[in-house]
């Protein structure tokens, strides 16, 4: 998990990404880039914004 937390005005900006890392039987291994669409991935969502509300509330 990547996340970038920028100021936006009065508002925070959080970009966040969401990497999965697969490897073949060569041992080569790829980063791939995860949908935050993705249902399964709706608690790290919900983690990302608390991170967010978190920021401005200190700010």
């Amino acid at each position: 998990m990547e996340y970038t937390i920028l100021p936006n005005g009065d508002k925070t900006m959080l970009i966040g990404r969401h990497y999965v890392r697969v490897s073949n039987a060569f041992l080569q291994s790829k980063k791939i880039l995860m949908s935050d669409k993705n249902p399964s991935n709706q608690s790290l969502v919900e983690g990302m914004e608390r991170v967010k509300n978190q920021a401005e509330n200190k700010a």
